[in-house]
């Protein structure tokens, strides 16, 4: 993927992680559960306007330090990382608006996720 490509899917991504974050914040409950237990129920919770700010400021802070990283770091990796991130995310929204468990699918961005690390890790890092 040459840089233009990257750069046209990472912007792709960012883009709809903020479409994401701004059709549901409404509809999300005003305790949000954010972490999980080993039996998907959830756990840990923060408030509608902590979560918003959080995920707004990690994909931000992420996409930044990984474009800095140019070019140890290609940004295909970067919009792959992100792309899965937002994947994840998704999952999360549904199970608060489920008012239930996280879906079991959840492992399957998870795994795609340690695949990519994996194959950066051995393949891209010499």
């Amino acid at each position: 993927m040459d840089a233009t490509a990257g750069l046209a899917f990472l912007t792709t991504v960012l883009i709809a992680a903020a479409l994401q974050l701004a059709i549901y914040y409404p509809k999300l409950p005003e305790r949000v559960a954010v972490h999980f237990n080993a039996s998907l129920e959830p756990n840990s919770y923060l408030s509608k306007t902590a979560y918003a700010i959080f995920w707004a400021g990690f994909i931000a802070f992420l996409a930044t330090v990984l474009c800095f990283a140019q070019p140890a770091i290609p940004l295909w990796f970067t919009a792959a990382a992100l792309a899965i991130l937002v994947v994840v995310n998704q999952f999360l929204i549904a199970a608060n608006l489920n008012e239930g468990k996280l879906s079991g699918w959840i492992f399957v961005p998870i795994g795609l996720m340690a695949a990519l690390v994996i194959f950066f890790s051995t393949h891209a890092i010499r």
